[in-house]
């Protein structure tokens, strides 16, 4: 499927499923449970590692005008040490291809990540500049061309928690 923007700026993702509603025996109408639940156990997830391999991604933005779209073709991911709830840095690293671009652009990227922390590192070869140019229409007048090469870094990590002598409670 096309993930698609719309010009409200919504994406047309999946909505997570709603709980189901139960009928009460003396009414018959539909109505949430209203029983109290023990909590369900937290679920865990432990993968030691996964692929993908040839992967299309296909995005159109109605949110801005003109239109904005953008192809990936020979999208390739991988992940190790995938776990929840963390104990160890999440390892990932992939890469893909401009779609329906004369001189192929591509990007590749790596790093890892934890629930605290994000260390990441991209390059990007050949894409063409044009590609923004729907979201700088508003403010850039002259036609936006040439191409972007470029390695990028990210490291993002939460904030301290405040403590004494932090801001935090004395």
């Amino acid at each position: 499927d096309l993930l698609r923007r719309n010009a409200s700026g919504q994406l047309n993702l999946p909505q997570a499923p709603t709980p189901p509603a139960t009928r009460t025996a003396a009414s018959g109408t539909a109505t949430a449970a209203a029983a109290p639940v023990s909590p369900a156990p937290a679920w865990q997830l432990s993968l030691a590692s996964a692929s993908v391999r040839g992967g299309v991604v296909a995005f159109e933005d109605a949110s801005v005008s003109p239109q904005a779209r953008l192809g990936l073709t020979d999208l390739m991911l991988d992940a190790a040490a995938i776990q929840w709830p963390l104990r160890q840095p999440l390892q990932f690293s992939g890469g893909a291809l401009l779609a329906g671009q004369p001189q192929q652009g591509s990007v590749t990227f790596s790093g890892m990540a934890t629930d605290q922390a994000v260390t990441a590192s991209a390059t990007v070869s050949r894409l063409p500049l044009g590609l923004a140019a729907p979201y700088l229409a508003q403010q850039l007048t002259p036609v936006l061309a040439g191409q972007l090469d470029a390695r990028l870094g990210l490291l993002w990590r939460t904030a301290p928690a405040p403590g004494p002598g932090l801001g935090g409670a004395r």
